[in-house]
């Protein structure tokens, strides 16, 4: 398959050996945004497993409604339906734990290190180079669906990397072009697996593996609460996804939603 193929739902069901994740799959050329159409999808009772994926997006979202551009057939970029029926609480870890998942895969298949940056993003040392925004419903505590969006740098050259000294892509980093279809497959059933265990035994099941691939453990950092600027170092992820961070000011604070900066 060319790489700059298009990243067609029965190319990548050749390699696909995940239980749940992909055996349904909807594709379309460019969208607005895979998790718009996931969302919607959701609400009108589509299945559990359920992936979406385009070759472009013309108005793509990161966290805190970030522009997410990629030109068309470079990348992956993709939505997953999940219905998990827990507590919505127990459910917020679940970015994290997929971060570490994607983070594992991207370092068996490129052979370089791979971290996780708090709350939602997978790093090399070139830069970031994958993003997750989750987005859900709650019903009486409980979780309706949740949507998973992820984009992954894969053979963006460097010189499209937005002009941003601190993205990678496989491509920067290897100098060697991949197969979409094949690790959009690996990706699949590595979240696939991490989705069965985070189900059964919760994010506490990753934490260990969590805390040593955090890229900023032990960084100093600055971030916004409550309309007021503090700095502090990073000394260890809760067991619910919490970031605890010892202020300079205020003893520990643990950040669950704020926006983080060097």
């Amino acid at each position: 398959m060319a790489v700059d193929s298009p990243c067609l739902p029965a190319e990548v069901k050749r390699h696909l050996t995940a239980r749940l994740f992909g055996r349904r799959m909807y594709y379309m050329p460019d969208v607005d945004s895979t998790n718009r159409l996931a969302k919607e999808l959701a609400k009108d009772g589509e299945r559990e497993g359920t992936v979406v994926v385009t070759e472009f997006q013309t108005a793509g979202k990161g966290r805190r409604s970030r522009d997410w551009q990629s030109p068309p057939r470079k990348d992956l970029l993709f939505s997953l339906i999940l219905k998990p029926e827990r507590n919505t609480m127990d459910i917020l870890p679940l970015t994290l734990a997929f971060s570490l998942g994607i983070a594992n895969v991207l370092h068996d298949t490129l052979d370089v290190d791979v971290g996780v940056k708090w709350p939602n993003d997978v790093v090399t040392k070139s830069g970031k180079i994958c993003g997750i925004l989750s987005e859900g419903s709650s019903q009486g505590g409980k979780s309706a669906w949740v949507v998973v969006g992820i984009g992954i740098n894969v053979n963006m050259a460097p010189a499209d990397l937005h002009g941003d000294i601190s993205a990678a892509s496989c491509l920067s980093l290897t100098g060697e072009e991949q197969d979409r279809a094949r690790l959009l497959a690996a990706v699949l059933a590595a979240l696939d697996g991490t989705y069965g265990e985070f189900l059964t035994g919760g994010f506490a099941r990753f934490l260990d593996e969590y805390r040593s691939a955090l890229s900023r453990l032990g960084s100093r950092i600055h971030f916004q609460r409550n309309g007021v600027d503090r700095t502090g170092d990073i000394e260890e992820v809760q067991p619910d996804g919490g970031l605890v961070v010892r202020t300079l000011d205020a003893g520990l604070i643990v950040l669950y939603d704020e926006e983080i900066t060097e």
